[in-house]
C-alpha cells in the first residue's frame, strides 16, 4: 500500500508502479494491474510486461491465470499495434487445455493484426491439421 501512496505523490514513479503491479499480479486483480502499469508505462512496455507474466503462468502450468491475463491485455489495450504477441500466445495456452476453437480463433486475430506472423501461421495450421 505504501507503493500506492507513492504513486498517487508521483505517478511518474515506475519503481512505486512496478512494485504495485506486483502485489495486483500475486492477488490476480489483472484490471487494477494494468490500470496501474498504464500510468507509467507505453502501450508496447505493458504488452510486453503482460506478455511476459502470462508466458510465465503458462510455464508455470497456471494457464487460468494466463488465459485471464491475456483476456485483461486485450480488453485494455486491444488496438495496440503489439497485440498480436497476446492474441498468438492466448492462443497457445487455450490450444494446451483444449479450448480449439477459442485457440484457432485467437491464431486468427493474431493474422489478422500482424498477417506476416509465421508463428501464428504454423500454429494455425497445425491445429487445423491435427482436428481435422
Amino acid at each position: 500500500v505504501k507503493s500506492k501512496r507513492v504513486l498517487t505523490f508521483d505517478k511518474s514513479n515506475q519503481d512505486a508502479s512496478q512494485i504495485l503491479a506486483e502485489v495486483y499480479c500475486q492477488k490476480e486483480d489483472y484490471t487494477n494491474l494494468t490500470d496501474v502499469l498504464s500510468k507509467n508505462h507505453s502501450e508496447k512496455e505493458i504488452v510486453q510486461v503482460l506478455n511476459n507474466m502470462g508466458v510465465a503462468f503458462s510455464r508455470d502450468r497456471k494457464y487460468e491465470d494466463a488465459i485471464s491475463m491475456y483476456e485483461n491485455c486485450i480488453l485494455k489495450i486491444g488496438g495496440n499495434e503489439y497485440i498480436y504477441a497476446i492474441y498468438y500466445n492466448l492462443g497457445i495456452v487455450l490450444n494446451k487445455v483444449k479450448r480449439l476453437d477459442d485457440a484457432k480463433k485467437n491464431f486468427e486475430m493474431a493474422l489478422e493484426k500482424k498477417p506476416d506472423f509465421t508463428k501464428a501461421r504454423h500454429a494455425l495450421d497445425k491445429l487445423l491439421s491435427e482436428s481435422s
